[in-house]
């Protein structure tokens, strides 16, 4: 059963308020229509959502929970879909507003007054309140009748109607047409008559009639006269257990000490209850004069005429017209051949003037279809239980309703009890021919999960109609042959995928996903809250990417997306930009989801192993060396000479063309290093030192310590370049300690910054920046870079620490050649050997062009610092490149920095 869903709405609760102050509540209107609200959504509508008749208030009563309003409407014009009814009240004759509004998701179908002119719709809204003060109701007078304006109307139709009958009393026909009348006890039971107190021997009756006593409920049946003409009467069976006697005692003492069902005896001793049976009744078959006996099978009806439950013989005969069968009158068609069933007896006829009538020799469910000029209708089932004729009407009638859903989904159409179902083709359609007019409520069903609701209005005319339900789906692309896990609450769905899995989802909400493949694991998730077609992409390994256009002069590079990427290498989409932080104010970066810069944390490093990481209990910036980790990364460079561009990539995971990044999976020191050759916070940083004594005091730590190397430092710049997409990092991050300065800093000026990346609080240009958690990448002071050196402008590279060393080219690489001017860079080279490798081939840009850092060049061997001292200005950054002092320079703006190789 339909259940419907009814509020007081918020201008309800306006008037209800006020009512309490001693005023008059009047109920005003009720209107019903079609259409729903989301259920959130009830109390704060103001109308229905498409008002489609005046319903009449028809009056109301006090009850427990508040007021009960009766509410009514008729058939209209056009038929619609009842959804909504509304109630309207007033205050002291005060405005009119919706007090309550009441709504059915599902509908009922309200036809047309041409299809069901006596069609009435009666409902009954509760409005619930405590209140017990005065309320009115505004009746419809329309809607109501008087009981004198009826009873002029029966008179005046019983009196046209008598007066062409010319025989007196009950009627009996003949079954040829004919009537006659009926003879009181054989063709019908006698006339019940009625009295105040018990029929006397001079109360008239005739034999087998009943006489009822309303002043003790008791029947009675008269016997006819005796020899001196006195009337006999006697009790009609028992009408209470004081009336029988049994062994010389009451029948009601009797049963006092029996366990019997008084209930059931004395319905069986009441000789006014008709019986039945599956055959036709016996002289044994006990029953009182006048009752009535029906032959359930053959549906022939008796009467007792005699009885006598001394000898236990009873006369049991027919009435003369014969039995009272139900019958079945059928609308259609003149000429229709008519087939009625119930699947044991079937019966046919033509339709005659538009009828034909059947008389149904049994109870059940009996269906039944006619057929004309190679037209079939509808097939109509009536359920039989009682003696009285049923009418049904069958139509010709037929249209083409073409439902829109997917391949495979079954659909249904429903007219209130009809239903129509069909199973949608490859093209995600399905054609149902529906045999009425009216509104037609449409849903379909696939995978278990039930899709939209549709409406579809078929009018009288017939003809093609369409319809459109949609399912609340999620594709997920991924890798085929993956298992893939959508969970929702306590809802998991499965399924393998073939490039893509589709599911169809039986709740909104939430999903998350799980794609697993040969050991690797992809999550996402999604948000579903319509029916609509929800995607999700996931990759085992996700791909980033950015371009440099290095024949234009802006800093900027274009982020890559999968979309624009001509590679086709990028599968994660970037969409935001992300935004360093001031101080302890809040930073954002999209990359934050994603490794390789999500891994990127401040551990302590004990006695040369990885210990706390921050926020674990016994972490200290100033007790141990703290160092930053670079996760293992992948990366690839492609270099688009032609159009003088370059595509700079990192994946997270291994990925086919791209080469592990050789300064990843190690762990940068936080600090510019410390007296002590310490990563730590709150001292000044340790200068006045050689490159080679750098290297020492960090092998001296253990065997896995080193100086920041080449490798690890362009590992550092490609994680930052693909994530900002700008070579400008003094405008990104902040200029950092270089303006006007006059020494350095101690280590900890980022230490109260709660968000990873962005600049101390102050002047910018007199505060600690940090990347990643690293401080000072640039700025305060240069720091010697390791690993790397230059004979004049040829490179060499070096990536074991072991063999790390000065002013020589054993056991180093040669990757190419740098330019051998100073200047702000342009260019960069490419090495083959090691693509990854930062050095500038190009110099004559500025601050705000092209890389807006700038590189020194001397003749002879040379080491590298990078970043900039304290007063460098806008020549330091985070590509700055001194590579013009010897390796014997010692100054008080240079120092180092700590490299962890676990």
């Amino acid at each position: 059963m339909a259940t419907w869903n009814g509020v007081i709405t918020n201008a309800g609760n306006s008037l209800l308020n006020e009512w309490v102050n001693e005023k008059t509540l009047n109920f005003d209107s009720a209107a019903a229509g079609q259409g729903t609200v989301a259920a959130a959504a009830m109390m704060a509508q103001t109308a229905l959502v498409n008002e489609k008749q005046t319903a009449s208030l028809l009056g109301g009563e006090r009850v427990s929970s508040g007021i009960r309003l009766k509410l009514r409407i008729a058939a209209p014009n056009t038929a619609y879909t009842l959804n909504q009814f509304r109630v309207s009240a007033s205050v002291d004759g005060g405005a009119s507003a919706m007090i309550a509004l009441f709504q059915l998701e599902q509908g009922v179908p309200i036809p047309s007054k041409t299809e069901s002119p006596d069609f009435v719709y009666t409902f009954y809204a509760l409005i619930s309140c405590s209140n017990t003060g005065t309320w009115t109701v505004t009746v419809d007078t329309s809607a109501c009748v008087t009981q004198s304006d009826m009873s002029a109307a029966i008179a005046e139709a019983v009196k046209t109607k008598q007066d062409k009958i010319m025989v007196k009393g009950l009627l009996l026909g003949d079954g040829n047409g004919n009537i006659s009348a009926a003879v009181a006890g054989k063709d019908y039971g006698y006339p019940l008559a009625t009295g105040s107190g018990a029929p006397t021997d001079t109360t008239e009756g005739t034999a087998g009639q009943h006489y009822y006593d309303g002043a003790t409920g008791k029947e009675y049946v008269c016997n006819g006269k005796d020899s001196s003409g006195k009337y006999q009467w006697k009790l009609s069976g028992a009408s209470d257990a004081a009336d029988l006697t049994y062994n010389g005692e009451s029948l009601g003492t009797f049963l006092d000490g029996v366990s019997v069902d008084l209930d059931t005896l004395s319905k069986g001793l009441d000789g006014s209850k008709p019986l039945t049976g599956k055959t036709d009744p016996t002289s044994s078959t006990k029953g009182s004069v006048g009752q009535s006996y029906l032959n359930t099978d053959t549906m022939q009806t008796f009467y007792c005429t005699a009885a006598n439950d001394q000898t236990g013989v009873y006369t049991w005969e027919k009435p003369k017209g014969g039995g009272v069968s139900p019958q079945l009158e059928v609308s259609v068609a003149t000429g229709s051949a008519i087939t009625c069933t119930n699947g044991e007896t079937t019966l046919t006829g033509t339709s005659v003037g538009g009828k034909c009538v059947f008389d149904l020799p049994g109870y059940g469910t009996w269906s039944l279809y006619a057929t004309l000029n190679g037209q079939t209708t509808a097939t109509e089932t009536v359920v039989v239980d009682q003696v009285k004729q049923y009418a049904v009407t069958l139509s010709y009638f037929a249209a083409t309703l073409t439902v829109t859903a997917e391949s495979g989904a079954v659909v249904t159409a429903a007219l209130g009890t009809k239903q129509y179902t069909g199973t949608c083709g490859s093209n995600g359609k399905c054609a149902l021919t529906v045999n009425y007019a009216g509104t037609y409520s449409v849903t379909a069903t696939k995978s278990g999960v039930s899709s939209s609701t549709a409406s579809a209005s078929v009018s009288t005319s017939g003809g093609s109609y369409t319809a459109t339900v949609k399912f609340c789906t999620l594709t997920v692309t991924i890798d085929s042959g993956s298992t893939v896990k959508a969970v929702n609450g306590s809802t998991t769905l499965t399924a393998t995928s073939s490039g893509t899995a589709k599911f169809y989802l039986p709740n909104t909400g939430t999903w998350s996903v799980t794609a697993t493949k040969n050991g690797e694991t992809a999550t996402g998730s999604v948000a579903c809250s319509s029916y609509t077609g929800y995607t999700l992409e996931l990759s085992y390994v996700k791909v980033f990417g950015v371009c440099w256009n290095y024949n234009a002069q802006s800093t900027a590079l274009t982020r890559l997306k999968k979309s624009t990427d001509p590679n086709g290498l990028v599968n994660v989409d970037i969409t935001t930009n992300p935004a360093p932080a001031i101080g302890t104010g809040a930073g954002s970066s999209p990359f934050d989801n994603y490794l390789p810069w999500s891994g990127m944390d401040e551990y302590n490093i004990i006695n040369n192993a990885v210990s706390y990481k921050k926020g674990q209990s016994g972490f200290s910036r100033s007790s141990y060396d703290t160092v930053v980790f670079i996760p293992e990364y992948y990366f690839r460079i492609i270099d688009d000479a032609a159009n003088k561009k370059r595509y700079f990539y990192i994946a997270d995971k291994a990925k086919s063309g791209f080469t592990k990044h050789p300064g990843s999976g190690k762990y940068v020191g936080r600090y510019n290093t410390i007296s002590g050759h310490y990563s730590k916070t709150g001292a000044a940083p340790l200068v006045n030192l050689t490159r080679a004594s750098a290297r020492s005091g960090a092998r001296g730590k253990g065997s896995k310590w080193s100086e920041y190397d080449f490798a690890s430092w362009c590992a550092v710049w490609l994680l930052y370049l693909v994530e900002f997409s700008d070579w400008d990092s003094q405008s990104k991050i902040g200029r950092g300690y270089v303006d006007g300065n006059s020494s350095a800093i101690s280590s900890g000026g980022t230490d109260s910054m709660t968000y990873h990346t962005g600049r101390a609080a102050g002047t910018n240009g007199k505060t600690a920046v940090q990347y990643r958690h690293i401080e000072n990448p640039y700025g305060n002071v240069f720091e010697f870079i390791d690993g790397i050196n230059f004979s004049d402008g040829t490179v060499y590279v070096c990536l074991n620490p072991a063999s790390y060393a000065d002013d020589t080219a054993a056991n180093y690489t040669n990757i190419g050649s740098k330019i051998q001017s100073d200047g702000y860079i342009t260019a960069i080279g490419v090495a083959a050997a090691m693509p990854w490798a930062f050095f500038p081939t190009g110099v004559g840009g500025s601050e705000t062009t092209y890389i807006p850092d700038y590189a020194y060049c001397s003749s002879g061997w040379r080491v590298l610092f990078v970043g900039g001292g304290w007063s460098l200005g806008g020549y330091a950054g985070l590509f700055y490149f001194y590579a013009g002092n010897t390796s014997s320079v010692t100054l008080s703006d240079v120092g180092a920095r700590l490299l962890f190789h676990p």
